[in-house]
């Protein structure tokens, strides 16, 4: 793999992750009951 910037690739990777929707089916995550 090429070395790059994370300003200029963290992006790229992100928005790639959040279009192809893998997202959308995982588990909620409960913070609420964690932390409160």
């Amino acid at each position: 793999m090429v070395f790059a910037e994370a300003t200029s690739v963290l992006p790229l990777i992100a928005s790639d992750a959040y279009h192809k929707g893998y997202w959308k089916n995982r588990n909620r995550k409960k913070f609420s009951k964690i932390f409160g």
